[in-house]
Order: C-alpha cells, then sequence, then structure tokens
C-alpha cells in the first residue's frame, strides 16, 4: 500500500497537488530545504486517527482570486509571471505539474503543434526545474522530448543556433549542444559581435576554438589548390632529357591550369571564401561538384575569343579543363570540409553553410576539464596548424600521382 501523501502543493485556488514530501525531498533542492521536520506540523492523535496526513503546505508567494487574478500585498513580492491581463498564464501550472509528475516517473510532454510551442514549453520547464533545483532530475525528460521531434527539432537548431545552444547548455543536451555548435561554426561569419557577446562563456571559446580550426582547413585547400599541378606536366629532374617539345605536348592543360588559378584568385580577392558571409560555402560547392557547376562553356568563351583555336583545339581544352576539375574535386573531397557532421537530413532540408565542424564529449561546457588535458589540446592545435601549411616540394611530389590521360 502507498503511503499516504504528506504535502500539499497550492498553486492556485483550484490547483492544490497532494504530494510526498520523500519524493519532493529526492528530487528537489528547493523542496528539500522546505521539507524539514522543523517546519512541519505536529499531528496529535485524534488528527491521526481522524486521517490527517498532511505536514506540509507549500504555496506560491502571492495569491488568487476567483478571478484568476493576483492578490498582492505591498510587503511581498510574487514568483508568478503575469500576462498583460494580470492573469497567470496557464502553462505555467502546467509547467510546475508536468515537473512534478517525473518526479513519480510520468512522461514529461511538450506542445507539438510547432517546434516554436515546443521550444517554449521547454524553457518554461527548465525555468521552474532551476528554480526548484531539480534540473538534473528533469532535464532528461525534457531532451528526450525535444529529440522525439526529429527532423524539426534539427530544422530549427539550424536556423536558430544562438538560443537553442543556452537550451541544451541548461539541460545538459549532448545532441541538442553538438547541432547548434555546428551551424553555430558554419555560420560564424553571419553573426554580429553583439550577437557573439550573448554566448556563454565557455560555449563562445569552443566555438572560437572550432572557427579558427574551420579557418585552418579553408585556407590549406585553398593553399593546396593554387599551388597544385596535376600528374603528367611535372617532369623530375632524374627523367630523361626535358626538351621544349616535351612542355609543348602540355600547353593545353597548363591553359587550362592558368585560367583555373585565375578563376580561383578572382573569388579569393572578391572575398568569396573563407572571409565570405557563408564561409566560402557556394564556391567549395561548386569545386566538389565540378562539371559544368564552375567554367561552364559559356563562361569561357571569351577566354576564346582572346586565344582563338580550332573547334579541335577548343574540344581538347575543354577536356583538359574537365579532367582538371576533377582532381580539384577529389582534392575538396579529401580535405573533408564539405562532409557535413550534423543531424539534419542534407537530402530533404540542405543549409547555405558548412556543416563539417567535429563536436567532441571534451567540448561540452559541463564536462570538467583538468590541465593536463587542457595541455595536450593545445599541444594538438599546434601540431595541426603545422600539418595544414603547405610545402612545395612535397606538393609536387603529391601531383605526380594525379595521372592524366593525353588527348
Amino acid at each position: 500500500m502507498d503511503p499516504a501523501p504528506d504535502v500539499q502543493l497550492v498553486l492556485a485556488y483550484d490547483k492544490i497537488l497532494p504530494l510526498h514530501s520523500s519524493v519532493l525531498a529526492r528530487h528537489s533542492k528547493r523542496f528539500a530545504s522546505i521539507l524539514t521536520q522543523e517546519l512541519s506540523a505536529f499531528l496529535c492523535q485524534r488528527a491521526k486517527q481522524q486521517g490527517v496526513t498532511i505536514r506540509w503546505r507549500i504555496e506560491l508567494r502571492g495569491e488568487l482570486d476567483t478571478m484568476g487574478q493576483l492578490i498582492q500585498s505591498d510587503s511581498s513580492g510574487t514568483m508568478i509571471p503575469l500576462n498583460e491581463n494580470g492573469k497567470v498564464p496557464t502553462k505555467y501550472f502546467d509547467h510546475y505539474t508536468g515537473i512534478i509528475g517525473t518526479f513519480y516517473g510520468q512522461e514529461l510532454t511538450l506542445n507539438d503543434f510547432s517546434i516554436q510551442s515546443a521550444l517554449e514549453d521547454a524553457v518554461g520547464l527548465i525555468e521552474v526545474a532551476e528554480y526548484l533545483g531539480s534540473v538534473a532530475a528533469v532535464s532528461k525528460n525534457i531532451d528526450l522530448a525535444l529529440v522525439k521531434q526529429g527532423q524539426v527539432l534539427f530544422r530549427s537548431i539550424a536556423n536558430n543556433p544562438l538560443e537553442w545552444v543556452d537550451l541544451a547548455v541548461r539541460i545538459t543536451s549532448e545532441i541538442i549542444f553538438k547541432e547548434a555548435v555546428v551551424h553555430l561554426v558554419g555560420r560564424w561569419n553571419e553573426w554580429s559581435s553583439t550577437q557573439k557577446s550573448t554566448l556563454g562563456k565557455d560555449v563562445k571559446r569552443v566555438c572560437v576554438k572550432h572557427a579558427d580550426r574551420l579557418s585552418r582547413q579553408r585556407r590549406a585547400l585553398e593553399l593546396q589548390m593554387g599551388v597544385m599541378y596535376p600528374g603528367g606536366i611535372t617532369h623530375p629532374p632524374g627523367a630523361a632529357p626535358v626538351k621544349r617539345d616535351t612542355y609543348a605536348a602540355d600547353i593545353m592543360m597548363w591553359m587550362a591550369l592558368s585560367l583555373f588559378r585565375q578563376w580561383l584568385i578572382q573569388h579569393v580577392i572578391q572575398e568569396k571564401t573563407l572571409r565570405a558571409k557563408d564561409g566560402g560555402f557556394a564556391l567549395y560547392k561548386q569545386l566538389s561538384e565540378a562539371g559544368d557547376k564552375y567554367l561552364s562553356r559559356q563562361t569561357i568563351a571569351p577566354f576564346f575569343r582572346n586565344f582563338p583555336m580550332t573547334k579541335k583545339g577548343q574540344n581538347v581544352f575543354e577536356n583538359h579543363l574537365l579532367e582538371l576539375k576533377e582532381v580539384i574535386k577529389e582534392t575538396v573531397s579529401k580535405s573533408g570540409i564539405m562532409e557535413s557532421e550534423s543531424a539534419l537530413d542534407m537530402g530533404k532540408h540542405s543549409v547555405p553553410w558548412l556543416t563539417c565542424t567535429v563536436v567532441d564529449k571534451t567540448d561540452f561546457p559541463w564536462v570538467k576539464k583538468g590541465p593536463m588535458l587542457g595541455q595536450k589540446r593545445t599541444r594538438e592545435e599546434m601540431n595541426e596548424t603545422e600539418e595544414n601549411e603547405v610545402d612545395w616540394d612535397e606538393d609536387l611530389d603529391a601531383n605526380a600521382d594525379n595521372k592524366r590521360a593525353r588527348e
């Protein structure tokens, strides 16, 4: 037989919950501080015989009249938020009953009419949980209720990561935090200094670290594309005597390489790469798709007016350019910059920014980090910077492996 309730929680005149002190104290720090023997009522034998079990009565500060209006004296404040009509929002009581319900093993539900309503519900619930000192007891329930939204949740995070990352930290949600940081970093150039200042200290540190890492990754890729030579046009010193005719046979590929580098430099000068608002996403996407996505036949028509060729010569040139694009495409692919670490279904809901940021457990603000771990990560970042420096001699050796068919 379950024990009788010994606590009466009064949320409003018509919202009185009979509860158990042991349950409340186990899940809430605030209730634990209130439900002490010193603050309990002493029940005489007669009261017990009459079935009286309530030893604590807890009320929200401030009272409501029969119309739901707040009755408040000048000497006391209120913790009840009012709407513009001076009435207590019904959802506030729902949040209290929802949080307390989880103490008794009940599933927490959110208003899933829209993701915005679900977010508002989640924020309201966590505010009540923070007040009660029971975040640890309900955070996973809130996290689970949100994650059940699936792609609707992930689309909302992509659109508003600044708001979602704050909630993620408050409920210690690994999934939501990872997703928010991926989009925060991918859109880092979009955010103003004011928007960035709204991030918590630990969150901003994580975002700055990954934004810097992504910048180094993009810079290394652009440098690699700028100095690469497709295999077959380089001639090592140990090869047979290199004569003028040898280079003449490669002239079409050299012309294609020159045109590509001119096109790339124009985009760098116009700040359409790592300094662009989209972080260079549009450019890298073109490079990763190759084909006619850039420097198409129509685009290079002016080139042939300045450097006229026979129809056959144009076909040879275009084939070399397509061949070069495939080499570039493979280079972009190997860099991993177009990979997605987001849980968002990019096939249905693609976004115009990079989502390749890898967030690991050491990035979670609620994970304690020792000094040795911090020192190790610093050394790793230094090594990563060194690895991104492109060596010209090594680059030429690597390009020798890029074989191409001769026309």
